[in-house]
């Protein structure tokens, strides 16, 4: 009989880089933003529903250092930053401008990137 190591699931990364920890607060945040803003205003769109699970399997996926969480951390929060823009800048909500910004800047910072590329797993 062999004895299988149980799989340790996290759902916030200790032992990253502040980077990265903070990366993974605002992608929860956002994903828990965006559902309290959809449940407010009454429905979520096609893009809407595809960016919350974005948001919420970025931040879980950087937590259990995986590269396709990573990847998908990257990929919702430039089409975020893109959908964002693409409104027009008379509608912008600047605040909402900001933190998609900071969102990008953290996880494109050098210490996050080199973390990703020694640490994280397929």
């Amino acid at each position: 009989m062999s004895y299988r190591k149980p799989v340790e699931r996290k759902y916030l990364p200790t032992n990253q880089p502040q980077t990265l920890q903070a990366a993974v607060w605002m992608l929860y945040l956002s994903g828990l933003l965006g559902l309290l803003s959809g449940i407010i205003y009454g429905g979520y769109g096609l893009i809407s529903i595809l960016l919350l699970i974005g948001y919420f399997a970025g931040g879980y996926g950087i937590s259990n250092e995986k590269k396709w969480g990573y990847a998908t951390g990257i990929g919702v929060a430039a089409l975020a930053f893109i959908l964002t823009i693409s409104y027009g800048f008379a509608s912008i909500n600047i605040i909402n401008l900001i933190f998609i910004i900071a969102l990008l800047a953290l996880l494109l910072h050098p210490m996050s990137r080199e973390y990703y590329k020694v640490w994280f797993k397929k």
